[in-house]
């Protein structure tokens, strides 16, 4: 799904890239690393995907090493043996933010899982405005089986929207569903690191989102933010899980930090086209929202 450029904004867009060109990379935020399923892993723990007991075990490595926020950037909307494993590692771990997925050309015919409501934006400033400018609209939500949803910390969509070019410019930070708006993953991971509470998030329709006093997102009329690359790909630290799971790095390096578990083998990991490269991870650009 994707909102149609005005003229003037495709030519914005266009400036809106040279002018990362220009700019060129920045030092990221130290407090925000990643966990990659890189090709290491793979040949470490066999191929794409694991049994959710494996990824148990990375949760628990993470949590012993004191992480701070620990975004899980994997799709668990079918059964598996290990659910339970899993759902028990996440409870323990209390701090665990998994992703929604919304779907825009077809209806749900289940009956959606109550702690998806629960994650939705509790405080919205100027609603009515809405009934000029819609905000992105879902018919179906994609949620992680029941074993393992009731466990998170907190739930984000994890939706992306390229422009018509292929390039991804904007962050959708809401999406609207069943009469709920529900906040983007990395939006969600910025707030718990802040230490916002969800009735201190709210959004000033068309314009932004507060993030308590700490921080403000502006937004166009439909909730969108541009995202603020820091650079190409691996320009945010990277560690890999089989390192992790090993025990070979230092668990200081995850003490208090944003820790996003993601994709980055060929092959496995979702491609997307940014201002800086043709090719980067969906997890790096987590990072950069987040920061």
């Amino acid at each position: 799904m994707m909102v149609q450029l005005s003229p003037m904004e495709a030519l914005e867009a266009r400036l809106y890239d040279y002018r990362f060109k220009i700019r060129g990379p920045l030092k990221p935020p130290e407090e925000i690393v990643i966990a990659a399923i890189d090709e290491r892993s793979i040949e470490r723990l066999g191929r794409w995907p694991w049994g959710r007991e494996k990824i148990a075990q990375l949760v628990k490595r993470l949590t012993e090493a004191g992480s701070e926020v620990i975004l899980l950037d994997i799709f668990l909307s079918e059964p598996e043996k290990h659910d339970l494993v899993l759902g028990q590692t996440i409870r323990e771990a209390g701090n665990v933010l998994l992703p929604v997925v919304f779907e825009f050309d077809r209806k749900s015919d289940r009956l959606d899982h109550e702690v998806l409501f629960e994650g939705a934006l509790k405080s919205i400033v100027h609603p009515e405005r809405f009934n000029q400018y819609s905000p992105l609209s879902a018919k179906r939500a994609l949620v992680p089986v029941p074993k393992i949803i009731k466990e998170a910390m907190a739930l984000g969509h994890a939706n992306i929207f390229p422009d018509p070019d292929g390039v991804l410019r904007w962050e959708a930070m809401i999406i609207e569903y069943q009469g709920y708006l529900f906040p983007s993953i990395d939006l969600q991971a910025a707030a718990i690191y802040l230490g916002i509470p969800p009735e201190k998030v709210y959004l000033k329709a068309t314009e932004g989102i507060h993030l308590g006093e700490k921080r403000y997102i502006p937004t166009d009329r439909f909730g969108r933010s541009l995202i603020p690359y820091y650079g190409p790909m691996y320009t945010f630290k990277h560690y890999s899980v089989s390192e992790i799971l090993d025990g070979t790095l230092n668990p200081k390096l995850f003490h208090g930090k944003i820790v996003l578990i993601g994709a980055t083998a060929v092959g496995i990991y979702d491609l997307r086209v940014t201002p800086y490269t043709a090719v980067m991870a969906g997890i790096e650009k987590h990072a950069s929202v987040i920061g």
